[in-house]
């Protein structure tokens, strides 16, 4: 089957929901041993997990599949008018025929080298957005599974064995493959050729900037909504807040701001708009400042200079557009907000009690309130503040010891906050999540000294993924979550490397990692890319 006429499958129960499927209606109840309540509440999860997985099939597989046959077409157009100038009738004629006929290859089978890469560059990504999607879905039915659980452990300890069994066939019908002849689940290769080799993935490491002093970088990365990376970071050589831009497969170097000592403490969005913003410190003035890119021209404004600015700030866009950044009052030892209405910024207090928010990360909510991780340096303490629409709440989340420096705080999709802080006493990386009710909090790496410079993100399915330091070893890390369980890996270990990591994802779920290479004291990067066949990992140079 060609993919363009893939359609978009659903899960093989839906074909037997279908089938089976009656209204509540009386006193009667269409499942065996449940109330029309509790057959109710059955049936909406039911909908509910068949809305989400035709959900992730579309955005997980259908909308990435249909963009990756459009670039793949347009690489092969290119390639036509490349042989045809080159007087390579035949290769032109051959590209001509794949373009014209608008087929996604099936396999690797060209015999011209430069047409067999682009379909290996297809088959590859093909494959990855089918385990992507394979993934999510699996996660999605566990977590079906898991709210069906709850309603049969409820039943069976009320002694309604019927009716605990109903809801555990149901359990089993969202977690157990397909028999033969059912209709194929999300995520299983429907096509009748060959098995598709799976994508390697592998880290590639370039330098973007080499001329940077003992405190340089402090880097901050962003994707745009087209999926460029860009970095904000402190040039402390000239002492500017510079712009780093990938443009064409090159590294494009701006300076933003040069007027003093400027640049320190630099925080990067895009916006709504997808512009970049960056938030960052006058170090002689002492003033927290605001820079955003506009028709080609950076604007900077003063956002706070009422007392002396220092430390650490944080950017964040509302819902609305409207950016707004949390930072530490050094002159108050205190934690300050300020968020700007579309005409001018307004600076509020959120935390004067004791010496608090050196260490600060700001994030917006779904519904659009902001909300700041925060370090207590007097107590110790991880403390959380957040905007309930009328009032600041603050919250003390870890107070086990020393615990709460070098915190970055994320929104999963489903909308709760998550921190990954810094143990000081026991010199490990933590991360605290909120389930909706309450705050978990686990250990995510205890092996030497690790979790300064913490960077937490999720990515588009969901998984938390933190980028740190390891003093221990002066390693770049990151650490993965998924089913429940952390993994760790070196994204580089050569030399003294991994100061100020800033990790984020791209829209198509690619993660890169900004940092200072401390022996080298440059700025460099880490993203992970496709490995092409034969090649081995690299660094750019």
């Amino acid at each position: 089957m060609n993919p363009h006429q893939i359609p978009l499958v659903v899960c093989a129960i839906w074909a037997t929901i279908a089938s089976s499927q009656v209204s509540v209606a009386g006193n009667a109840s269409p499942l065996t041993g449940l109330t029309p309540e509790e057959a109710n509440e059955v049936q909406a999860l039911r909908t509910r997990y068949e809305a989400l997985a035709e959900q992730v099939t579309e955005e997980q597989w259908m909308r990435p599949l249909a963009k990756l046959q459009e670039q793949y077409l347009i690489r092969i157009t290119q390639l036509q008018k490349k042989f045809a100038a080159g007087g390579n009738l035949e290769k032109a004629l051959a590209a001509r025929s794949i373009a014209r006929s608008r087929r996604s290859p099936l396999v690797a089978d060209s015999k011209i080298e430069e047409i067999a890469k682009a379909q290996n560059v297809f088959l590859q990504r093909q494959t990855q957005f089918r385990a992507e999607q394979r993934d999510k879905l699996e996660e999605l039915a566990a977590s079906h599974a898991a709210r069906l659980n709850k309603i049969k452990l409820k039943l069976t300890r009320e002694g309604r064995l019927d009716g605990a069994l109903t809801v555990e066939t149901e359990m089993k019908a969202a977690l157990e493959p397909p028999a033969t002849g059912q209709q194929p689940l999300p995520g299983k290769d429907l096509t009748e050729d060959k098995p598709l080799r799976p994508a390697a993935m592998h880290w590639e490491l370039a330098e973007i900037d080499h001329s940077l002093g003992i405190l340089g970088a402090q880097a901050s990365l962003d994707h745009s909504r087209s999926g460029h990376p860009a970095i904000a970071y402190f040039d402390d050589i000239t002492n500017n807040l510079k712009f780093a831009k990938l443009k064409d497969g090159k590294w494009q170097l701006i300076t933003v701001a040069s007027t003093g000592n400027v640049g320190s403490s630099p925080s990067l969005r895009f916006s709504p708009n997808d512009e970049p913003a960056v938030s960052y410190l006058d170090l002689v003035n002492g003033e927290l400042k605001f820079a955003t890119l506009k028709d080609d021209e950076w604007i900077q404004h003063t956002v706070d200079n009422s007392s002396r600015i220092g430390h650490s700030t944080s950017l964040s866009f509302d819902k609305e557009g409207n950016p707004a950044v949390s930072y530490y009052d050094l002159t108050g030892k205190r934690l300050k907000f300020a968020s700007f209405d579309g005409t001018q910024w307004h600076v509020q207090v959120i935390d004067s009690e004791a010496d608090v928010g050196k260490y600060n990360s700001l994030g917006h909510s779904p519904d659009g309130h902001p909300a700041i991780a925060y370090y207590d340096t007097t107590n110790g303490d991880l403390k959380f503040a957040d905007f309930d629409g009328t009032q600041w709440r603050i919250n003390i989340i870890d107070q086990a010891g020393n615990v709460g420096r070098h915190n970055a705080l994320d929104y999963s999709p489903d909308g709760l906050p998550s921190i990954s802080y810094r143990d000081n006493g026991e010199g490990d990386l933590k991360y605290a999540s909120f389930n909706g009710t309450e705050w978990n909090i686990s250990i995510v790496d205890s092996e030497g000294d690790v979790g300064q410079y913490t960077s937490l993100r999720h990515a588009p399915g969901g998984q938390p993924a933190i980028s740190y330091y390891d003093a221990t070893n002066r390693d770049l890390k990151l650490a993965t979550r998924t089913a429940g369980s952390w993994t760790h890996e070196k994204l580089d270990s050569k030399g003294d490397v991994g100061w100020f990591s800033s990790l984020s994802y791209s829209p198509g779920g690619q993660p890169s990692v900004a940092y200072r290479d401390n022996t080298g004291t440059s700025l460099k990067i880490a993203s992970k890319a496709i490995l092409q066949a034969d090649s081995p990992p690299r660094e750019t140079p």
